[in-house]
């Protein structure tokens, strides 16, 4: 069965009260059955020179996000199981890190867990930091993290922050468009494997006709196609991988997901897409979901997991950030960034 995945009330008014406050928290939406979940937990931030902590909480499925007061290297209230990201700027640069935490015991994660995207300056290690030396606009952010410890089974976590502009030599501020996380089951894999993470578009136009968002597990490439006429994938499919297909008309707006185990297809259920931000009429339209009204800076998350491949199952997210859509116009779909991550539940990628 479909469940609509808006933020409740508690979670909107924590998005709008954000900046001004420094606890916001945002409950998460929870897939049936396997424990995964997904939560957006900020919009359209403005992250002051003196940082703010991003916090999920395995145990309640929470999403906090804490304004950092003084020189505070983790927020008041850690989680017993789960994990934070402490996001900072200055008037010379911004840095990121994360830690973990598995019964209360903490662990600072390895830099190579973040991946950047729509940035071309200098990256640099900053002790438990990953410092960025330049200037960013609509930059995209993702960690990206395999079997984190939990008291029950390890899991899979995405955090994806979208939007990012940072003036270098200014008073320090990181803009963010929008801040999101996905958790996944995962099962314990070979020591040394890494995520996979990609940047698909930025500022993309999706017309009416619609466009094929392609991710290849085995060439761990993506393309993006547009839509030729009525076709319902796009002409090269990959042997192992997933295609989103978002399509716009006069009065809504579609997205379908298709994955691929060698090349045998599968139609996703619409329930592995959650929408956050958006307060309009959602239904599934035969293997479409489709949304009826006005969007203005939507995140569309697709999660599929444990999706079969020839060599072993992965978990895979795609995240459409700062969707606009106005209902009754040109049928085109604004998207702010298309970005994609691969969780290996097996040992398919080295």
């Amino acid at each position: 069965m479909f469940l609509k995945r808006v933020a409740p009330l508690c979670a909107v008014l924590a998005l709008l009260v954000a900046p001004f406050l420094n606890h916001g928290i945002a409950q998460a939406s929870q897939d049936e059955g396997d424990g995964s979940f997904s939560v957006l937990m900020a919009t359209d931030l403005v992250v002051p020179n003196a940082g703010y902590f991003f916090v999920v909480d395995f145990d309640t499925q929470n999403a906090t996000t804490v304004a950092r007061t003084g020189g505070a290297a983790v927020p008041p209230n850690v989680p017993r199981n789960g994990f934070f990201i402490h996001l900072n700027g200055s008037n010379d640069d911004w840095v990121v890190e994360a830690r973990s935490y598995v019964r209360g015991v903490e662990t600072l994660r390895p830099l190579s867990e973040f991946s950047i995207w729509n940035y071309e300056g200098a990256v640099a290690h900053n002790g438990s930091f990953l410092g960025f030396a330049d200037r960013a606009s609509d930059a995209v952010l993702i960690w990206s993290a395999n079997d984190l410890e939990t008291t029950d089974r390890p899991v899979d976590a995405t955090v994806t922050f979208t939007g990012i502009d940072f003036t270098d030599g200014a008073v320090g501020d990181v803009q963010v468009g929008s801040a999101s996380a996905q958790v996944s089951p995962g099962v314990r894999i070979t020591q040394g494997e890494k995520p996979y993470s990609a940047l698909l578009a930025t500022d993309l136009v999706v017309p009416n006709a619609g466009t094929f968002f392609v991710v290849d597990f085995d060439r761990q490439t993506t393309s993006v196609t547009p839509r030729s006429g009525s076709a319902p994938v796009p002409d090269v499919i990959p042997q192992n991988g997933f295609v989103i297909h978002l399509n716009g008309n006069n009065d809504d707006w579609l997205v379908e997901a298709r994955s691929y185990a060698d090349s045998v297809e599968t139609i996703r259920p619409t329930d592995e897409f959650s929408i956050w931000n958006y307060d309009g009429s959602v239904a599934p339209n035969g293997s479409f979901l489709g949304f009826a009204d006005r969007a203005t800076d939507a995140v569309l998350i697709w999660a599929g997991n444990g999706l079969a491949t020839a060599q072993g199952p992965v978990n895979a997210t795609a995240t459409f950030a700062g969707i606009d859509f106005t209902d009754g116009a040109v049928g085109d779909i604004q998207v702010g960034s298309v970005s994609t991550t691969l969780l290996k539940v097996g040992s398919r990628f080295p």
